[in-house]
């Protein structure tokens, strides 16, 4: 074993003096930071619907209303990171999303960090020398080699798959503790770990629950990998246990409180909910329609029948709470096993992977088997050495497999993707000792720069399109216009259609959606006659609200009290006199 650890320590010297290596290492970092920051500008006034969740979440950090944070769908980490940020700057409305993106950067540098540590540790563990079959020069050129299409694909999957910074979610949160964790079973793998590196390892499992809850899971899968890759099994026992007594010390505080939340036994709603919509087929919105199913235990208010209007007060106040407490309105669904319908949405999943981004995944398939194809080693000696890299195959592919029984997003596979390449680089790369003076370079240095200049390619197609053209000028000047018109903080509203694109300028402007005529139901709307409509606003002016906005364009000669917001594509009702400035 001693030896062993030399050999490693020898070859981790040798990769820090070469140049090639530090040169690739240097451009990496600043690549990464580079884009990231670029990201972090061009898409700063821009969020997704989750994002709206999260920042109402982070609300509570401000008002010290703890319980809050707790919810049995969306994950606390990252709304507590925000809120911290915030609390310290105090933006204004208009800086909020900013100051968000920022959060997103600094999460960025931590992400890139940690996997470069897992990359060190691969490069070393894997390297042929442990095998006996590198010459002296030969480890370095691999290294090298395995380096550059690392970074590659580190670049690939944040950018492409996670989608960088742009998005307003916990993915990037999600996949550096993924990489921590990987890294701590290569030094488990390796025979370094002590119980220190066990207890962190129970650290990095707990907090990346709080991230998400696909972690809680995945953290026994961790473990059991810790377990069988230990060289010693009599010293590993004590040690397991540590790294679970950590992990179950740090998680449980918010698994009892969603258990309590749930009513039942619950690490998270967000397993069960998902299974629900996506293979069973329940509606993620059972209250858009006047049929409400008898399994809701919290139905809502049905404020008019025809057209349907409802009125939704949550269990606490928020932007649009049929989003942030979905799992409080779909209280009662029930998710069920059914072969015929799992096996579809597993084919769903699968066709999934010929769409765009995740499309972009054969693109390494086929470079990886290329390479394979390369090599003159024997299928034999592949197969050995990938069956070596298990400790970062099985985290991957149960990972993926989880999530392809339920439902896939690229942004949620992006991790653990990659370590399932960087588990089949290494019998890619390797040489026989006859080859070893062959560079053969050309091949993983053309891969790389496709998969590079790819990567790139949507990097700048994002910024010019959604970030800036479309959420910055619609929802601000939407915004804007409300405040202009005598609409202020903490005044509520109502909405007709959907409300996921009326959630961002609602928090622009900390108003609160409490009523909505659903989108099946406003076509029957705006044809009604005016008794019906008048009967509308009257009931949602009971409910609380002070106007009706629209994206829709209302026939003014029928309608002539809708005014139009600015030039922007909404409208907007009062009900009742117009508001006077506070």
């Amino acid at each position: 074993m001693t030896e062993i650890h030399d050999q490693q320590a020898s070859l981790a010297r040798t990769c820090g003096e070469e140049s090639a290596y530090r040169t690739t290492r240097l451009i990496f970092w600043i690549s990464c930071l580079s884009f990231a920051l670029f990201e972090a500008w061009s898409g700063a006034h821009f969020t997704n619907p989750d994002g709206i969740a999260y920042l109402d979440m982070s609300d509570a950090f401000l008002r010290h209303d703890w319980h809050l944070l707790i919810n049995s769908l969306w994950s606390p980490l990252y709304p507590f990171l925000i809120g911290i940020a915030t609390w310290l700057i105090r933006p204004s409305s208009n800086l909020e999303l900013p100051i968000v993106h920022a959060v997103n950067f600094v999460i960025f540098v931590g992400l890139v960090a940690a996997f470069d540590l897992l990359l060190q540790k691969a490069i070393v563990i894997f390297s042929p020398a442990q095998d006996g079959i590198g010459r002296a020069h030969e480890p370095s050129r691999y290294a090298w080699k395995y380096q550059l299409l690392g970074y590659s694909l580190f670049f690939w999957s944040t950018f492409v798959l996670i989608s960088g910074l742009r998005m307003v979610c916990p993915d990037q949160c999600v996949a550096m503790f993924v990489f921590l964790d990987a890294a701590l079973l290569l030094d488990v793998y390796s025979g370094k770990a002590t119980m220190r590196t066990f207890a962190l390892l129970g650290v990095t499992l707990g907090l990346g629950y709080y991230a998400k809850a696909i972690l809680f899971p995945m953290a026994f899968i961790f473990l059991g990998v810790a377990w069988f890759a230990a060289p010693k099994k009599q010293r590993t026992v004590p040690r397991i246990l540590t790294a679970f007594l950590v992990f179950i010390a740090v998680s449980a505080p918010l698994s009892v409180c969603i258990s309590r939340m749930a009513g039942k036994p619950s690490f998270s709603e967000a397993g069960s909910l998902n299974y629900a919509w996506h293979v069973d087929g329940f509606p993620p919105t059972p209250f858009y329609s006047t049929n409400r199913p008898a399994y809701l235990k919290h139905p809502m208010k049905l404020l008019h029948g025809s057209p349907a209007v409802f009125a939704f007060d949550g269990p606490a106040p928020s932007t649009y709470t049929p989003y942030l407490y979905s799992a409080y309105w779909n209280s009662g669904v029930t998710a069920k096993f059914d072969l015929k319908k799992q096996w579809k949405e597993i084919r769903r999943n699968v066709m999934g992977f010929f769409s765009m981004p995740l499309a972009s995944i054969w693109i390494w398939i086929a470079g990886v088997v290329f390479l394979l194809a390369l090599n003159k080693q024997s299928l034999t000696f592949k197969t050995k050495k990938i069956l070596q890299t298990w400790p970062l195959l099985i985290p991957g592919v149960t990972a993926w497999g989880l999530y392809m029984a339920v439902h896939v997003e690229s942004r949620y596979l992006g991790p653990f993707i990659l370590l399932v390449f960087l588990g089949l680089l290494p019998a890619a790369l390797s040489q026989k000792p006859e080859d070893a003076h062959r560079n053969r370079i050309l091949i993983p240095a053309l891969l790389s720069a496709i998969v590079m200049a790819m990567s790139i390619v949507f990097i700048v197609h994002r910024a010019a399109t959604l970030p800036v053209v479309w959420a910055k000028k619609q929802f601000d000047r939407t915004a804007q216009s409300l405040t202009q018109m005598g609409i202020h903080s903490g005044d509520k509203v109502a909405i007709i259609g959907y409300g996921s694109d009326d959630m961002i300028w609602a928090r622009r402007d900390r108003l609160q959606i409490i009523a909505q005529i659903s989108p099946t139901d406003a076509n029957e709307f705006w044809l009604a006659d005016s008794k019906q409509q008048s009967e509308v606003y009257d009931a949602v002016a009971k409910a609380g609200a002070i106007a009706i906005v629209t994206d829709a364009v209302p026939d003014t000669k029928r309608s002539p009290d809708w005014i139009r917001l600015g030039n922007t594509r909404s409208y907007i009702r009062f009900i009742g006199p117009l508001p006077s400035s506070k």
